[in-house]
């Protein structure tokens, strides 16, 4: 999913948006970098689906995913491409976010943030956003359905 979402900010930011920590050189400024901080899944083995023919089964969970984006900009710039950024994720977007059954469940403030490297400093804006989606596991074998159903129908009567 947050491939997808990641793909899809790319398509209509007028920034670039790259994994953080990566080993290639950075783009020019103003560019983003993602990373993932924090995954929880909630309400996991509840929703269960199974499949007769190959006894198996699968369940479907909600995941929440916190990602902290970093915006590099030119000083001159005044931190717009990162209030740019938070919009389009929070609220512009919000359509697009119902194709892909995923929602935004939190954000943080944009923090303002300078550090100095080699002599120069980088003007960085930060801020997390947290997005819901339901996601499915992948599919297991169930070997004691037969006899369960056997059961079950034996004590019926």
């Amino acid at each position: 999913m947050i491939v997808k979402l990641i793909e899809l900010f790319n398509k209509v930011s007028q920034i670039q948006i790259i994994p953080a920590y990566t080993e290639f050189s950075p783009p020019e400024k103003p560019y983003a970098t993602y990373q993932i901080i924090s995954k929880n899944s909630k309400d996991f083995g509840r929703a269960t689906h199974f499949n007769k023919e190959n006894s198996s089964e699968t369940a479907t969970y909600r995941e929440e995913c916190t990602i902290q984006f970093d915006v590099y900009e030119k000083r001159e710039d005044n931190f717009k491409y990162c209030r740019k950024l938070l919009e389009l994720i929070i609220f512009i977007l919000r359509k697009e976010y119902s194709f892909l059954k995923v929602g935004v469940k939190n954000y943080s403030k944009i923090e303002f943030l300078q550090e100095e490297i080699q002599n120069k400093y980088e003007y960085r804006g930060m801020f997390e956003v947290t997005f819901e989606y339901m996601n499915t596991t992948d599919e297991r074998k169930v070997e004691f359905a037969e006899t369960i159903e056997y059961l079950v129908n034996e004590y019926k009567d």
